[in-house]
């Protein structure tokens, strides 16, 4: 079985597709002489003429036009075991992930397990009993809000989607960059919190949180299963994800 050699493919598809190993060898970056000689390596390898030279024009021959097809289909094959080796090297540590909102990284596969989830305004009753309740969206600049850090970043513009499309600025004695962090302080009546509901679903259920303004709706905060790649995508997870997406329903 002959193998072709990841590089000398790429130079075959630029050629075809600049016309000349020339624009090849400069969209690779290569030497002319490099390009040329990998398309004579491929030609060896292959026992057929894959280009019809003339002083004119570069064209490919009848076996090119056959192997052209075959050729971009191996090339991405190729390319796509080298990736996934790249991906075991550094050390990936993680196959699947559970975070809420969409991944930036279009190579994730996302499922949903709880799409319609939203964030909800929350505090305990010993924080209500001390500083009052809010009785809008405008009120909460009175009060002490507890707001998450991602990076340098502090979350302290709160948007809400109705009943109209609100941000609001908010303020208070202390940020974390961990979300459960920011729950405790509320649960511990330390300020109003604007959590995931699925987050404090429990603690709503108990009472041991009040929910807040309970007629305005929330920023969207879907939750999602994100696998690495649609190759680690099997039965096996898909059920994962189906019974993770009725537990969600349950909350």
């Amino acid at each position: 079985m002959k193998i072709q050699r990841i590089d000398d493919l790429a130079v075959f598809l630029h050629t075809v597709e600049a016309g000349s190993f020339s624009a090849a060898a400069r969209q690779l970056n290569l030497a002319p002489a490099v390009a040329s000689a990998s398309i004579k390596r491929l030609e060896e390898q292959l026992g057929t003429r894959l280009f019809e030279r003339t002083t004119r024009r570069l064209r490919l021959s009848e076996a090119g036009e056959r192997y052209l097809p075959h050729a971009r289909a191996a090339f991405h094959a190729l390319r796509d075991a080298e990736q996934a080796l790249e991906a075991d090297a550094n050390q990936q540590p993680i196959d699947l992930a559970v975070r809420y909102g969409q991944p930036e990284d279009s190579s994730f596969v996302a499922l949903p397990l709880a799409p319609d989830n939203r964030r909800v305004l929350c505090a305990s009753p010993a924080y209500l009993a001390q500083h009052g309740s809010p009785q809008n969206i405008s009120e909460l600049s009175q009060h002490n809000c507890l707001c998450f850090r991602l990076g340098e970043a502090v979350h302290d513009r709160w948007r809400f989607a109705a009943p109209e499309h609100t941000t609001l600025r908010v303020r208070g004695d202390r940020t974390s960059d961990d979300g459960d962090t920011v729950r405790r302080w509320a649960l511990r009546g330390q300020g109003i919190a604007y959590k995931s509901y699925l987050d404090i679903a429990q603690h709503l259920a108990s009472g041991e949180l009040v929910w807040l303004l309970p007629e305005v709706t929330g920023e969207p905060s879907p939750l999602m299963l994100l696998v690495i790649n649609r190759r680690r995508l099997n039965p096996a997870l898909r059920q994962l994800a189906g019974e993770m997406a009725a537990f969600c329903q349950g909350l």
